[in-house]
């Protein structure tokens, strides 16, 4: 895995889903609606915050909102990991998810 960012903080690779014949059928599961959007791990260290893509590629400059965001919000030494879902692009007509490639 190529990592482009200079960050002091090794880039740790997210989990991948497991797909499955068909969802559990047991009290204790929930569910989540699924957005498009794109993986990413934050990384804030004393050189700034670098923004990650789910192959750890660079795409701070891409957000740079949101890097902003976790500049503030974030503790020297945190990563975090999670999905970027453009505001325009979550819902659309009737609450139905927009692929991000539509927005």
């Amino acid at each position: 895995m190529t990592r482009t960012t200079d960050s002091e903080i090794p880039f740790t690779a997210p989990m991948d889903c497991l797909p499955v014949a068909s969802l559990p059928d047991a009290s204790g599961w929930v569910y989540e609606l699924k957005l498009d959007g794109f993986r990413g791990q934050g990384i804030r260290d004393k050189r700034g915050v670098h923004l990650l893509s789910r192959n750890g590629k660079d795409f701070s400059k891409k957000f740079p909102q949101v890097c902003a965001a976790l500049k503030e919000a974030l503790p020297l030494g945190t990563v975090v990991d999670g999905k970027l879902v453009p505001s325009r692009c979550a819902l659309g007509a009737g609450g139905i998810p927009v692929p991000v490639h539509h927005c």
